[in-house]
């Protein structure tokens, strides 16, 4: 956690950041550095999910070096803010603290997508 938070204060919160601009999904990365740096994780991880379902996995397996990492500013004289370790400790702890609620009304009808994985159950809350 220590790593994360020195990760965190590395990040210089440009107002036009390009770590940001060149995310597929564009995932305000300032904002949830700083919600981070807050010890608002909850709030990050609602963000994070709202704005990418699969944030957890693209923390693992996104080309951090080909986007954010490699187009942060701090990468241009040092090393680069790691933003996916600090999405991975924010979207592993949202997938394990926050409830999931299952929806009051179930669909009396079944449909099977051949070729699809499980999707995590979304809180309607982020619909």
């Amino acid at each position: 956690m220590d790593k994360l938070i020195s990760e965190a204060t590395q990040c210089l919160l440009c107002k036009n950041p390009r770590c940001k601009k060149n995310c597929p999904v564009s995932t305000p990365i300032p904002e949830i550095i700083q919600l981070f740096k807050e010890n608002q994780i909850e709030k990050a991880g609602k963000i994070l999910f709202y704005n990418n379902p699969l944030s957890a996995i693209c923390a693992v397996v996104c080309a951090h070096e080909n986007q954010c990492s490699g187009n942060c500013v701090k990468g241009i004289k040092g090393d680069p803010v790691a933003f996916y370790e600090i999405e991975k400790y924010i979207s592993t702890h949202y997938l394990i603290e926050v409830p999931f609620q299952k929806p009051d009304t179930v669909l009396e009808d079944r449909i099977a997508i051949v070729g699809s994985q499980p999707v995590l159950p979304l809180p309607l809350s982020l619909l």
